[in-house]
């Protein structure tokens, strides 16, 4: 499992940064060291909110599938953390990236079931996959219900408008194919994410993805203004 982040942002650029994001992947999936060590991957595009600083943090999970001799130091696949760091820094062209996580990816601790490790390894594998943003940073208990900052539906829905969330590569997109039929164009619109205007402060949560909202992202005006980077 492959983390890639950079420093946290804010708002007025949280669009242009998660574009930059997504371009440093596709630079780094092109590169030398990286074709030659990994087979497959899939992506998977998540941002969080910090409540206390108002940031936003933009990172990708990557599961890779490596081959068995990515191991074998003789074979010269093996990277170490490092070269992996290295290599992001290149393609984002930010020397002040100073982090990343790379790691065998284990199954998960919380399917102590009894059903043996394949269990555990695919909801390791659905951690990677679940969410684009955790709804913790979103929803607010309040007066037994939950309550938002529609200021961060707003910035979320302006910046990831039209984005590929996930991703497949070679063998990953075969075998999605193969579990999963390609959903229809309803099924799709099923799946959207709708903004609401001039509602209660307080609502079930449920409201908020299923409620009789208005559709606000195709509007043609501003969503906010704190969403519109200043020209």
């Amino acid at each position: 499992m492959l983390t890639l982040a950079i420093p946290n942002v804010s708002v007025t650029t949280l669009k242009e940064d998660i574009t930059g994001l997504l371009l440093g992947f596709r630079k780094l999936s092109r590169r030398k060291p990286f074709e030659a060590a990994v087979r497959s991957w899939f992506r998977a595009l998540e941002i969080t909110h910090n409540r206390k600083t108002g940031l936003y943090h933009p990172h990708i999970h990557v599961l890779l599938l490596l081959p068995p001799q990515y191991f074998d130091k003789q074979q010269n696949h093996y990277l170490k953390h490092q070269q992996w760091l290295k290599l992001w820094q290149q393609v984002m062209r930010r020397p002040d990236i100073t982090h990343l996580d790379i790691r065998m990816l284990k199954p998960h601790p919380a399917t102590n079931t009894g059903q043996g490790s394949s269990n555990g390894m695919n909801k390791a594998i659905a951690e990677i996959a679940k969410y684009a943003t955790k709804p913790a940073d979103i929803f607010v208990p309040k007066g037994g219900g939950f309550t938002v900052d529609e200021r961060i539906i707003f910035a979320l829905a302006y910046s990831l408008k039209h984005r590929r969330l996930v991703a497949f590569s070679k063998l990953f997109q075969k075998f999605r194919l193969e579990l999963t039929p390609p959903l229809t164009e309803s099924e799709m619109d099923e799946l959207d994410v709708y903004l609401w205007l001039e509602q209660p402060d307080v609502q079930a949560a449920d409201y908020y993805l299923h409620g009789e909202i208005p559709a606000l992202i195709n509007r043609k005006e501003p969503l906010c203004r704190l969403c519109i980077p200043e020209k």
